[in-house]
């Protein structure tokens, strides 16, 4: 009888451990068995490339940060499942207005340490703000330098994690609200976690690399 219930607890431990080294092996697949397949190395652009120019206090209109808003949107398609969240501006945000009242340049600088969630999990938040993803507490300042805009397409340089790379997007304005939205392809910042950039086999782990910015200006009287 002895015999027989310590063959039984020798299964029934052989079965635990065997089902835990499956689970683990499951979960673990994004870091053990997934292929590099983009290895390029990011090029930071500079911004002394650029014709960017001080600009004198007085042509600047600073933003109205209290009334002013950036909501991010990232996605996992092949879940169906969007996530979204804010960020704030900084109180040095400006903008440099034209004749027309049309915002001609600027820059806007974001705190990357406000980084949240709208009824998002927690944990996935903390994982945004990581080193997996932007790593808000090394990296806390994000900008954009507007360097051209005819009023309503803008070119600009977005600077984030010491990367910078050209974006462009359409800007409106209403009565003086300035609103558009903003893409950008994480993976240009060497953003790499859970992107298809970077790595195969994520199945429906998968993150989208595009993120997109919704963006409402409220600039100061």
């Amino acid at each position: 009888m002895k015999k027989f219930l310590i063959i039984i607890l020798t299964l029934v431990t052989l079965f635990i451990i065997f089902r835990n080294v499956n689970f683990e092996s499951e979960y673990s697949n994004t870091d053990s068995q997934n292929i590099e397949v983009d290895t390029r190395a990011t090029q930071s652009l500079s911004l002394s490339d650029f014709n960017i120019s001080d600009v004198a206090e007085e042509e600047k209109t600073y933003l109205n940060i209290e009334n002013s808003t950036l909501v991010w949107i990232g996605e996992n398609k092949l879940r169906n499942v969007q996530h979204t969240g804010e960020l704030d501006f900084r109180s040095d945000s400006y903008v440099v207005l034209d004749e027309n009242g049309q915002i001609s340049s600027g820059l806007i600088q974001v705190d990357m340490t406000t980084l949240r969630g709208n009824n998002e999990p927690q944990g996935l938040i903390n994982h945004l703000r990581s080193n997996d993803f932007f790593d808000v507490e090394r990296y806390n300042n994000a900008r954009l330098d507007i360097i051209s805009s005819d009023g309503a397409n803008v070119e600009a340089l977005l600077t984030i994690k010491d990367i910078t790379q050209e974006v462009d997007f359409v800007l409106s304005q209403n009565e003086g609200v300035f609103t558009g939205l903003l893409s950008f392809d994480r993976s240009l910042w060497n953003i790499s976690t859970l992107s298809r950039s970077f790595f195969s086999n994520l199945g429906d782990s998968v993150v989208e690399d595009v993120i997109v910015l919704d963006f409402t200006v409220i600039l100061q009287n």
